[in-house]
């Protein structure tokens, strides 16, 4: 989960989303065993999003040899300069830093409509 610094307003509100990232992962990881994927989780709460991801990923990767990570980036429908600048750089970035540890990426083109 990512911490919203505007809307932070004490320990309560983290363990709250501490939950709720725990809960929502976990129907992921059912989803993926009811087709008969193995799957495992690990998540973490934190306002610096992609050095935490790659971390973790990095991580789940040494753990498992055979790991793929699949990221989706945003492709909006309506762009502008503000939602560019908001949405564009994160999956890129996050790509950028786990192919230089040698984890292969799949970039997943998601488009919304706003």
């Amino acid at each position: 989960g990512e911490v919203d610094y505007g809307k932070f307003k004490g320990i309560n509100e983290i363990k709250d989303l501490e939950k709720y990232t725990e809960e929502s992962v976990k129907r992921y990881i059912s989803l993926a065993e009811s087709i008969g994927a193995t799957a495992n989780y690990k998540f973490s709460v934190s306002a610096e999003i992609v050095d935490e991801i790659v971390r973790l990923v990095s991580q789940a990767a040494r753990e498992s040899s055979n790991s793929v990570v699949f990221l989706g980036r945003l492709i909006l429908q309506n762009q502008t300069l503000f939602t560019r600048m908001l949405h564009d750089h994160t999956a890129s970035n996050i790509e950028g830093k786990l192919q230089f540890e040698g984890i292969p990426v799949v970039m997943i083109p998601l488009r919304v409509t706003l």
